[in-house]
């Protein structure tokens, strides 16, 4: 099998990876990079998600479980923000319509980056990706290459049973070798998405190649191109730097790549910059220039919901795709935490003075 025939299912796990999140983000308030770079944290967190729900509710494993979630989840928070801001729970017709032309809008025009901003964030990505997708190849030969390691044989095996049982729940995946209980199963849930449009023999080894290929060269620089913007603010160097550089270290994406082969591990860290961007956006909202409000009102203004709301579905993400990505990102989160608790007091102080 060569690459060129293994396109469909890139850009099929690249939409996996970023659509349920993207739609779940522009609900709560996200927009520009910070909607497309918090995009894949949410997708895992709702792909994860949906898939212990459908366990629990009896319902067999398909794409249909996590499109529906985040379906519902967008509704869900879409009331939520509208509560916290005082409307009434269902907006008249003309705003609903309102609200989608704004998010289309802002997709497009970048939302609150400048325009240069997100173009210089396009280029880096597809500079990045070509390069990434360069070394891949060359690492990887072909897509249906089988990765001889020591734990990919259980990766392959728990994806084989999500596809036989109907059931990918985190609860569950770990019964593969040990008494049911909670597994990490985030990585083998996107790759059950992918694997039956694979084609076979071997499916489960393309479809995890794939997503492999797109973890590294779209999740982590997305991942990282977030954290760069909430920190450094509106930069078009940055933002087209942030990618490419991302995937120019060894140790990280590479080495995880191949090595074990650690591929929930690899998801998991390349999750943690987005993390630490929510984190910082929840604690420190003056921190750089606001990377979620639109240049222009709308509709559905961000407010706290756009704030807070990635922080929270980062513990369920990082915590579904690895728990030692979760705690690593709970170590380097403390500082800004901190700071912005610090800050808060100040302001209080000063403001009963």
């Amino acid at each position: 099998m060569s690459w060129s025939s293994a396109v469909p299912l890139v850009v099929l796990a690249a939409a996996w990876v970023t659509l349920p999140g993207l739609v779940v983000g522009l609900a709560a308030g996200l927009r520009g990079i910070a909607a497309w770079g918090a995009a894949p944290m949410l997708s895992v967190g709702v792909i994860a998600g949906s898939a212990v729900g459908a366990s629990m509710l009896g319902v067999p494993w398909s794409g249909a479980a996590p499109a529906t979630a985040a379906a519902a989840f967008a509704l869900l928070v879409v009331g939520v923000r509208r509560l916290v801001l005082g409307l009434p729970l269902l907006p008249r017709p003309t705003v609903v319509r309102a609200a989608a032309g704004e998010s289309v809008r802002t997709l497009l025009r970048g939302g609150p980056d400048r325009r240069w901003t997100g173009l210089a964030a396009l280029t880096g990505l597809v500079i990045a990706g070509a390069l990434g997708f360069s070394a891949a190849v060359r690492g990887m030969a072909r897509p249906d290459a089988l990765s001889q390691t020591f734990d990919a044989n259980f990766h392959y095996n728990a994806v084989a049973r999500i596809l036989g049982t109907h059931d990918a729940s985190s609860l569950t995946v770990g019964g593969l070798v040990n008494s049911p209980g909670f597994y990490p199963a985030a990585w083998h849930d996107v790759v059950s998405l992918v694997a039956p449009l694979a084609p076979g023999p071997g499916e489960i080894v393309v479809a995890s190649n794939v997503v492999a290929l797109v973890t590294t060269l779209l999740v982590w620089p997305l991942s990282v191109l977030f954290l760069v913007r909430t920190l450094v603010g509106r930069s078009a160097g940055a933002a087209l730097a942030a990618p490419v550089l991302a995937l120019g270290f060894v140790a990280f994406p590479w080495t995880l790549v191949t090595y074990g082969a650690l591929w929930p591990n690899l998801l998991g860290v390349s999750l943690v910059p987005a993390a630490l961007a929510a984190t910082a956006l929840a604690a420190r909202p003056g921190l750089g220039p606001d990377p979620v409000s639109p240049a222009r009102p709308g509709p559905f203004p961000p407010g706290r919901v756009a704030r807070w709301f990635p922080a929270v579905a980062a513990v369920v993400a990082l915590g579904f795709a690895h728990p030692n990505a979760l705690f690593g990102a709970v170590v380097v989160a403390v500082p800004p935490i901190l700071w912005g608790l610090v800050g808060a007091v100040r302001r209080g102080l000063r403001g009963g003075t």
